[in-house]
């Protein structure tokens, strides 16, 4: 019994632990310290509206979908995540324009990039490389559902779970509510 406490215990605290590392880099504003200033993710101009999307240079600036999940994204650069755990963005119902560029060595737990992408939710030109998912349940590289919209785009690594896997996305929607 106190076993089993224990471990309920030590999960709770990976996972808030995790959940506070996403939020510290997202937190960054994309014009981190120390980067130049023709870098292209360094411009003020950045709302997350259509007009002046969150341009994403850095695996911090992509922990900005936690924090604006329904905004404007655009990637400017390849990624590498090797060595940073990613928590999926529960419901993303923004877009986010890959621009052709590659997300490497995403590692995650319950899903992929994102758990959801809502109705409204848009990823195109998007390449997903070298992934590890483990999900208990339903997986998928890029989403466990997707109810909005993904062209373009496309997924390779490793998938481990249950059932109701996939390689892009898991399921086109959780039918089963």
């Amino acid at each position: 019994m106190m076993a089993k406490r224990f471990c309920v215990l030590f999960a709770a605290i990976l996972l808030l632990f995790s959940a506070a590392t996403q939020l510290a880099f997202a937190k960054q504003e994309p014009a981190a310290a120390g980067k130049s200033a023709k870098n292209v993710c360094s411009s003020s101009r950045q709302d997350g509206s259509r007009a002046h999307p969150w341009k994403i240079c850095t695996p911090e600036d992509l922990a900005l979908l936690h924090v604006h999940p329904g905004a404007y994204f655009e990637l400017k650069a390849d990624l590498d995540l090797s060595g940073f755990a990613w928590t999926p963005v529960a419901s993303f119902s923004g877009q986010l324009d890959g621009n052709n560029h590659t997300i490497a060595n995403l590692q995650a737990t319950g899903g992929g990039l994102f758990h959801t992408i809502a109705q409204t939710g848009k990823v195109k030109h998007l390449k997903l490389t070298g992934a590890s998912i483990y999900s208990y349940d339903s997986g998928g590289i890029l989403a466990v559902f997707n109810r909005g919209t993904v062209e373009h785009a496309e997924a390779s690594g490793t998938i481990e779970g249950r059932f109701g896997l996939g390689g892009l996305v898991s399921e086109w929607t959780d039918w089963w509510k």
